[in-house]
């Protein structure tokens, strides 16, 4: 079984006021961290300061394939193909995409 890793940044955005025309937000990274194995994709999602984001979204881009973090921020989806996009999302953070290159 061949397995591969990816780190994917995170953009957290902490919304402060400013005066009209300057930027509303300011980005702190976080990482997850990506598993790919025989067409099933586990990984764990884990904010900046290395705290498991609980209940991120990680999707197949373009499909309903998909599912949520658990409270390690652990997730695991069955059927990805090789070339599909994962997107991960979490509200107050900036969606991320990565190309799955397993299965």
């Amino acid at each position: 079984m061949k397995t591969s890793s990816y780190l994917i940044r995170l953009g957290l955005l902490m919304v402060c006021s400013a005066p009209v025309g300057l930027p509303l937000a300011t980005p702190v990274f976080g990482s997850t961290h990506v598993v790919q194995q025989v067409n099933k994709c586990t990984g764990v999602v884990i904010d900046a300061l290395g705290e498991p984001v609980i209940g991120a979204a990680v999707m197949v881009k373009g499909s309903t394939i998909g599912c949520v973090t658990d409270i390690d921020g652990n997730f695991a989806i069955d059927g990805v193909k090789s070339g599909d996009v994962l997107q991960i999302s979490f509200v107050g953070y900036k969606t991320q995409e990565v190309v799955w290159k397993g299965g």
